[in-house]
């Protein structure tokens, strides 16, 4: 399991994991005074989730439909899980619950700053129309997933010029936050016939960034 993020990124670890901290759950509801709403909600989504893991473990099965509702279903019960964590007073957690929710510090994780990741988002053409370009970002860690890494946005940055510049003579300049995994630029007409470059980071909430990706170039059409 990471040791920078709650849930694990893997698909098998992350139903091992949901599956013993929901037994963990249920076994001290009283102790870390777990409500009944938020633990049946957390239930239904679970029942939910083992019927798509079966359909998603079984190849004859595993179709894009089962593999969106997976990632949409693994985001609904991290949102649940969070909510429950957030609820529990800081006294009723024990040093074993900790290690087994993977949480550090404070149980939300808002007390200690999440470490910027040390790679770059994968970035990629999605599609390339008149005085548009949309990209596409995926986690490199986690490819068949949208999410970003825990508390990170994509900062992007861009230049249009001439073709073929050295990468160390761009300025890239008009950075913009990016929160999904598709992201639109809209080009003017006195752009067409250059090339735009593009370079992106991951970036952490106090605004750290991690590593640059690879610069790609698009001609704006």
């Amino acid at each position: 399991m990471a040791d920078r993020h709650v849930f694990p990124a893997i698909e098998e670890d992350f139903n091992t994991y949901v599956l013993k901290c929901l037994a963990r759950l249920i076994s001290f509801q009283t102790r870390l005074k777990v409500s009944d709403d938020n633990l049946n909600a957390l239930i239904a989504l679970m029942n939910k989730w083992n019927i798509n893991w079966g359909l998603y473990l079984d190849v004859t099965t595993q179709t894009k439909t089962v593999n969106k509702e997976k990632d949409r279903l693994r985001k609904l019960i991290e949102a649940a899980f969070r909510v429950i964590y957030g609820d529990i007073p800081a006294s009723a957690f024990l040093a074993e619950d900790r290690l087994v929710f993977n949480l550090k510090g404070s149980a939300t994780g808002k007390a200690s700053k999440i470490k910027v990741v040390e790679y770059a988002p994968a970035m990629a053409l999605e599609t390339n129309a008149h005085l548009s370009h949309t990209l596409r970002f995926n986690d490199p860690t986690r490819p068949e997933s949208n999410d970003m890494p825990e508390a990170h946005n994509i900062f992007l940055e861009r230049f249009v010029g001439e073709e073929n510049m050295a990468d160390a003579d761009i300025p890239f300049a008009n950075g913009v936050k990016v929160t999904h995994q598709l992201y639109q630029v809209i080009h003017t007409l006195k752009d067409v016939g250059k090339t735009c470059y593009y370079r992106s980071f991951y970036e952490n909430t106090p605004g750290e960034r991690g590593s640059q990706s690879r610069i790609m170039s698009v001609v704006v059409s």
